[in-house]
């Protein structure tokens, strides 16, 4: 019996041993099963990630398609979050290269884009960078001239059109030129009529194949300084189309010996009126488009620091501008299919675009001086066309080498 004991007591050990074994094996298998469940849970979260912060590059993408459209200068933007989630982008607009490895017709037209995502990832924020070359075609508008009428310019009375470079300060604190040519793009017979006291300090600018002698009519006092020069093309004159990213402001409206300022920024109005010894300022560069009437009559539009450069008006189809009543304006005006009066003893420091433009003086002299830091500017009217020719999803990156959130 004793045997017997000491044989069951050993199978009894062999077997606790057997099991511990088996659970010690289990265990092994159990901690190993749960290392690599967890090892792809991690993988498939920063996978998830990764995908989060390719989207907010994405994102940053069609953000830079939708700015150069408006705006063809943009240079990029600082982080943005997206619509309230926690996934941020920045973007940049990279300097063109000298050489590039790309072809266009215009060299001008063409962007670097960087966007890089952020989402984050078990408290660290993981980058994702998104590489694209943006093709940017938009209708711009240069001022070379003091006036330009598309078909007819007429000068009459007391009126001086003369120049100055606001670079270098005020006008009148500096050289006072004889810059201020006009241009036309007719050629039909007195396309450009001067009469009264009109005194002209430029040369004129006529349609192609425009005979001088017949396009250009003088009368009365008239004085030109430079002579007649028949332009080899016709000036093109894009039309004026309001840009997708602006919202109707209604009618504009200052009156009753009031002063406002106007923020720098885009505007769209229905018409455009300052009237009443009224003041308007702008604190900034403005543009703004207009697809009604623009009336600035006893009234003041000063742009900003007096610069002619900074301050835009943009008008729409066929309408009327007017200003009269011995008033002040800082900037230019282009409104290629509208019709320009520029009267009543009124000053204007910059330069007018214009269908048929009328400027005349009274009792008063109407007077324009243009300012030849015009020359060197290059404005965009309306939309941009955006194409998107490359894209290149360069892939994430090492947080620490990139400046998340």
């Amino acid at each position: 019996m004793s045997g017997f004991g000491i044989n069951r007591t050993r199978q009894h050990g062999q077997v606790m041993l057997l099991s511990l074994v088996v659970v010690g094996l289990l265990t092994i298998q159990s901690a190993s099963m749960v290392s690599v469940s967890m090892t792809k849970l991690r993988a498939f979260e920063r996978a998830a990630t990764l995908l989060q912060a390719f989207y907010a590059a994405e994102g940053g993408i069609s953000r830079a398609i939708a700015q150069l459209r408006g705006d063809a200068s943009w240079s990029g933007t600082q982080l943005q979050q997206i619509a309230k989630e926690d996934r941020y982008y920045n973007v940049t607009v990279l300097p063109r290269r000298t050489n590039p490895p790309w072809s266009f017709d215009d060299p001008s037209s063409w962007r670097r884009v960087r966007s890089i995502g952020y989402a984050p990832f078990r408290g660290r924020w993981q980058p994702y960078q998104v590489d694209a070359i943006l093709k940017v075609k938009r209708d711009v508008v240069t001022f070379t001239t003091s006036l330009f009428g598309r078909t007819e310019i007429e000068i009459a009375g007391n009126a001086t059109l003369d120049s100055y470079d606001s670079r270098v300060g005020p006008y009148g604190t500096g050289p006072i030129g004889s810059d201020a040519d006009i241009g036309t793009n007719s050629t039909a017979a007195g396309a450009v009529s001067l009469g009264g006291n009109a005194d002209l300090n430029g040369d004129i600018y006529i349609g192609p194949g425009g005979n001088p002698n017949t396009v250009v009519t003088s009368g009365g006092n008239a004085q030109v300084s430079g002579g007649v020069v028949v332009n080899a093309s016709p000036v093109t004159l894009p039309p004026v189309t309001v840009p997708s990213t602006l919202t109707n402001s209604g009618t504009f409206n200052l009156d009753g010996q009031r002063t406002q300022t106007l923020a720098a920024g885009m505007y769209w109005f229905d018409s455009f009126r300052v009237a009443g010894q009224s003041t308007l300022n702008t604190d900034g560069d403005v543009t703004i488009y207009v697809t009604g009437d623009v009336d600035i009559n006893q009234a003041v539009v000063e742009a900003h620091n007096f610069d002619p450069t900074s301050l835009r008006i943009y008008v729409v189809g066929q309408e009327e501008v007017t200003i009269a009543a011995r008033s002040t304006y800082y900037g230019v005006v282009y409104a290629p299919e509208s019709e320009i009066a520029i009267e009543g003893g009124s000053e204007v420091f910059g330069a007018a675009v214009g269908d048929d433009i009328s400027f005349k003086g009274s009792n008063q002299s109407t007077r324009l001086h243009f300012d030849l830091a015009l020359l060197d500017q290059i404005y965009q009217i309306g939309d941009a066309t955006v194409e998107q020719l490359l894209w290149k999803p360069a892939g994430p990156l090492p947080p620490q080498l990139a400046a998340g959130p």
